[in-house]
């Protein structure tokens, strides 16, 4: 009787777990994160708003998990990152699917952009990302974005 309960207690954690990683390997769209409008706008202004969908982590597990886990990011869409105390930050691709670009904002200014960050290829090895200084705000987005929106540093990026 002792092993039959040890066994059942086994299984539920691992139907636990299952469940938990099959709802974390969804598109952004399903996550349940709250979604807020951003526009990037142009330091010179000879291009039109670049608008997307961003999803916003602002507290405990949202800022550490990102987009973790997620198998992809549909076009036109980010994550968002409000940070609690405006400091230097490192991001790292523990567990990322999917190559992004991270565009660092202080103030809502692009500081810095690392682009086409790749998926480790060795769990033991994750790459990690710094800011280039102080920042607020981070936002991720597909590998190949900033290039094909031309994005730069000193670009505005507002949030609604």
């Amino acid at each position: 009787m002792k092993y039959f309960v040890i066994f059942i207690c086994i299984a539920l954690i691992f139907a636990v777990i299952f469940s938990a990683l099959q709802q974390s390997e969804t598109p952004i769209r399903n996550s349940g994160l709250k979604r807020k409008q951003a526009e990037i706008l142009s330091s010179s202004s000879d291009k039109k708003p670049i608008k997307l969908t961003v999803e916003v982590a602002s507290y405990g597990q949202e800022l550490s998990l990102g987009l973790s886990n997620r198998s992809t990011l549909e076009i036109g869409f980010g994550m968002y990152f409000e940070l609690p105390v405006r400091d230097f930050r490192t991001f790292w691709m523990k567990d990322m699917r999917f190559p992004i670009d991270i565009i660092w904002i202080d103030r809502g200014v692009i500081v810095g952009i690392d682009k086409n960050c790749k998926i480790p290829k060795d769990q033991n090895k994750i790459p990690t990302f710094k800011s280039p200084r102080e920042v607020t705000n981070v936002l991720e987005v597909n590998a190949g974005f900033s290039d094909q929106n031309k994005i730069r540093v000193g670009d505005q990026v507002l949030i609604r």
